[in-house]
């Protein structure tokens, strides 16, 4: 089996996840007339298991280890003291979308949300090709919150550009490593400092 495909983490040690709302959006709300750049999480309305079954039987090869995104995710999570529940089984692919026939652009899809064993995305392997190292990271990371963190995206108002959650991901073609560290560190800071005013109750 191909570890890059599908990878299986089991710890017996469940680390307290505390579901916060910490934007204030609508999770997966209806999309304005601009249907080109969505990074969409679709885990919270109701999907069809042939079209699950499609995106499972797109899979493409990948030259990249996607799960380094992953291990350095976790990493990133444990330097802020960020609490999580450590999930058992990571599936990380890069998928064929056109097969799905969507109405718009998706350039990711998560579907491990509130399901706290389990990291299920699947990145639109056009989108991969041509973005650049700060836009995968970013891509990967707005997933990752979505499966690990439970995060919601943000409405797409401009004054949430440059926020993790932000869904408009190809807003970001001139985005930098310094900027995406810069929005890495602001968003898990405050993360961090949520997560506290809660265990304090």
């Amino acid at each position: 089996m191909n570890t890059n495909r599908y990878f299986r983490a089991i710890n017996k040690t469940f680390i307290p996840v505390y579901f916060l709302l910490l934007f204030s959006c609508q999770h997966c709300s209806p999309y304005n007339n601009d249907k080109t750049d969505k990074s969409t999480d679709l885990s919270s309305k109701t999907i069809s298991n042939s079209e699950l079954e499609i995106i499972r039987s797109s899979v493409v090869e990948c030259d990249e280890n996607l799960l380094m995104y992953y291990e350095k995710f976790i990493r990133d999570l444990e330097i802020y003291n960020i609490q999580y529940h450590y999930p058992k089984e990571i599936i990380i692919e890069l998928v064929d979308f056109r097969k799905l026939n969507l109405t718009n652009h998706s350039h990711g899809r998560s579907y491990g949300v509130n399901k706290p064993d389990l990291v299920e995305i699947y990145i639109n392997n056009s989108s991969w090709k041509v973005f650049n190292r700060a836009q995968k990271y970013m891509l990967m990371y707005h997933e990752l919150a979505h499966d690990i963190l439970n995060l919601e995206d943000l409405s797409e108002d401009p004054s949430n550009k440059y926020k993790l959650m932000y869904p408009l991901m190809s807003r970001y073609n001139l985005l930098s490593m310094d900027k995406f560290i810069g929005v890495l560190e602001n968003d898990f800071e405050l993360i961090e400092k949520n997560q506290k005013k809660i265990t304090t109750y």
